[in-house]
């Protein structure tokens, strides 16, 4: 089963995942958190085993390999748009099977494209299911 993500956790994941090892000051710069924020998203990645620190003056963040496999499958929301560009559309409650055939979290999956925008809920006609 997928693990969800904070906010923050979910920015600092994305921001490595793109683009490898990051500095504290880079992953500033591109994730606009705080540092602390930042920290603190780190430090829960660790404990899930996403990440570990890479010595340098300090430590730094870099993938593990769990964090490089879960990467390459893609994040939850970009693994649902992905079956969204094969589909017109899809039933909203059809997506907890999908996202179990294809082992994501699909509540993570829609909570996100909704949250950035990236789909709306559409009804064909009276009755009818939701759609994305």
């Amino acid at each position: 089963m997928a693990t969800i993500l904070s906010r923050y956790e979910h920015a600092v994941f994305a921001a490595l995942a793109a683009g490898g090892e990051r500095s504290f000051a880079e992953l500033v710069t591109e994730t606009g958190l705080d540092q602390s924020l930042i920290s603190a998203a780190v430090q829960a990645l660790s404990a899930r085993g996403f990440v570990e620190g890479a010595e340098a003056t300090f430590t730094e963040p870099v993938l593990t390999e769990e964090g490089r496999a879960a990467a390459a499958k893609g994040t939850p929301e970009r693994q649902l748009l992905t079956i969204l560009d094969l589909r017109e559309s899809l039933v909203l409650a059809d997506v907890p099977k999908l996202a179990e055939e294809r082992g994501f979290d699909g509540a993570a999956a829609v909570q996100w494209i909704f949250r950035r925008k990236w789909a709306r809920k559409a009804m064909e006609g009276p009755g009818s299911a939701e759609r994305l």
